[in-house]
């Protein structure tokens, strides 16, 4: 609710799972993370793990355009595209920002 709060998202995936796999089938699925990206008509980016927001990456400053694809990238990152062929690469890491 409340002004602003409405996303319309554009596009969207499903991140692999990146925890390790230590080959025991009996822990099989109790472990894993969902991960998803979302992309907004505005140009952010919400990286979504078990039905929480874990990071909001903000459109880049003056460039409100949309996103019109991501796609998973690498072991642990995505790429977006957007209007007028604008592409962003991002990569997890370990630091508070998650994604850059």
């Amino acid at each position: 609710g409340g002004a602003g709060g409405e996303k319309n998202y554009t596009a969207h995936c499903w991140l692999p799972d990146d925890s390790e796999d230590k080959g025991d089938d009996s822990q099989a699925g109790t472990e894993r993370r969902e991960r998803c990206v979302l992309g907004t008509d505005t140009g952010e980016l919400l990286v979504v793990e078990l039905n929480e927001v874990k990071a909001h990456i903000p459109a880049i400053p003056g460039d409100s355009k949309g996103i019109d694809c991501v796609i998973p990238y690498g072991v642990s990152g995505f790429v977006c595209g957007g209007a007028d062929g604008t592409v962003g690469i991002y990569e997890k890491t370990d630091e508070k920002e998650l994604y850059r």
